[in-house]
């Protein structure tokens, strides 16, 4: 089926001009709260070492009261600036899901721009004990713990970056509070309910009973691994799968499988967003995503906004093995929107789509104002 909406190919995008050097991949598993953030990378950045580019380097950590428990949220950056809120997946939290982006030698030029407010998702970041709580808060509640932290910094608004159930949260956000969103860029979306036509309903339920019993058998890891990465665990690398072991290795699988059991059992808001949304978006998914039909359907019919959908070859961990590419779609947006319009610019050729589309849907937001 043919949409009418904006597409970037991966091949549009250009490959960056600094070279990443991976040879020294960190395990995921060694992190810690408040640990360096990207000591992942060799690269030297800003004059720096990577490894010395992290969330204890200008920032700050709290613990925001919300109606549903506290919440850690990690500052970095200067306040006065710009914010950036970022939210996790399911079996990540903001360190792991989020390192190889900030790991990035050229997130570098980005770092002083914005206010990062990263939010863990409650008792997912990697300190966390075993929540005692038996129940979780839905994901409309935990989008009503973001306008609650939103309210607690005093933030005007917000450009919002999430991944899988973070995604999905930080949409709800959007509709719920649209005057507090100025885009957001939505990583392995999934906006409508869960199957329960082909049985993945059971599989859930039998991967949650494992990880409650602190089990990581190989039914739950299958079962996570097709969450996270929108796809079938036969089509992941062995690299891509051996860096997501490292992810669980860092969560409490207790906890774990009480935000799976929240995310499985969302509710639909595919039709909501279409009809609701109003901010830009950028929605980003591989090539193989199960998602990918029901993401270009909500693009295709947004009304009074324009969403620029980006595929890339991803195994579908896309903020891993195809980051590059992400963070010159995400510079583009972010200078779509007014902001680090002071950085140089991708070719005119590979951003010109884009960034038409963006100027396109301000211009059609400003006559609405």
């Amino acid at each position: 089926m043919a949409y009418n909406v904006p597409l970037l190919e991966a091949e549009q995008i250009p490959e960056l001009k600094c070279t990443r050097i991976v040879m020294q991949r960190r395990d995921p598993s060694n992190l810690q709260a408040g640990s360096c953030f990207s000591g992942r990378y060799l690269e030297h950045v800003a004059g720096k070492p990577a490894s010395q580019i992290s969330l204890v380097d200008n920032n700050r950590v709290e613990y925001v009261a919300t109606e549903c428990g506290d919440v850690l949220v990690t500052i970095q950056g200067d306040e006065s600036c710009y914010p950036i809120i970022t939210y996790h997946d399911v079996a990540t939290n903001h360190e792991t899901c989020f390192d190889a982006l900030f790991g990035l030698p050229d997130m570098a030029q980005l770092f002083h721009l914005f206010c990062w407010y990263h939010i863990d998702a409650p008792g997912q970041e990697s300190s966390s004990q075993q929540l005692r709580e038996k129940s979780y808060p839905s994901l409309t509640q935990l989008a009503q713990q973001v306008d609650t932290i939103v309210k607690h910094f005093n933030l005007h608004k917000f450009i919002g970056i999430a991944v899988g159930a973070g995604a999905n949260i930080l949409s709800r956000v959007a509709m719920m509070y649209p005057s507090k969103v100025a885009g957001l860029i939505l990583i392995n979306l999934s906006p409508n309910a869960l199957s329960w036509a082909d049985l993945e309903w059971l599989t859930q339920k039998v991967a949650c009973k494992h990880l409650q019993q602190n089990k990581l058998t190989s039914t739950a890891h299958r079962y996570l691994t097709k969450l996270v990465f929108s796809t079938n665990h036969s089509q992941v690398s062995t690299e891509m799968l051996e860096i997501f072991s490292g992810y669980l290795r860092c969560c409490d699988l207790y906890n774990t499988s009480l935000f799976v059991e929240s995310y499985a059992k969302r509710s639909s808001i595919a039709q909501d967003m279409v009809e609701m949304l109003r901010c830009p978006c950028l929605f980003v998914m591989g090539n193989n995503s199960t998602y990918k039909e029901d993401v270009f359907q909500i693009a295709s019919e947004l009304e009074k906004t324009n969403a620029t959908v980006l595929q890339v070859d991803s195994d579908g961990l896309i903020l891993e093995d195809a980051v590059d590419r992400f963070f010159t779609a995400f510079k583009l947006f972010l200078q779509g929107l007014g902001h680090a319009t002071g950085l140089g610019a991708v070719s005119p050729e590979a951003s010109g789509s884009f960034i038409k589309a963006i100027q396109l849907q301000q211009s059609v937001l400003s006559n609405l104002d």
